[in-house]
């Protein structure tokens, strides 16, 4: 709950959020409205079915997004005298998830 809030009071994700908010309408139609989801996969996969789908929860993946509202999607760090920080590390795999 505490993290929500934090979330709330940034004013980068309100940024984000707006630049953002038919892709994330879209994404939750998309979720919730299994024709819709279905005519978006016949763009990659024309052949698929309803047959072909089997109901599955989304996953979520945290994304950092800095005071402009923009999405990290490189290393982010922090260094200080004593440490380095590390505040977005982008897996070396995330990439082939789509092949």
């Amino acid at each position: 709950m505490i993290d929500t809030f934090e979330t709330m009071k940034f004013p980068g994700f309100w940024k984000m959020a707006r630049k953002n908010v038919r892709t994330a309408v879209s994404e939750q139609m998309r979720s919730l409205i299994k024709p819709i989801f279905l005519n978006s996969l016949r763009k990659l996969f024309p052949e698929i079915s309803s047959k072909d789908l089997i109901n599955r929860r989304a996953g979520v993946r945290a994304q950092a997004v800095d005071g402009n509202g923009k999405i990290l999607q490189d290393f982010y760090l922090i260094k200080t005298k004593n440490s380095v920080h590390v505040l977005n590390a982008p897996s070396p795999l995330q990439h082939l998830v789509w092949l």
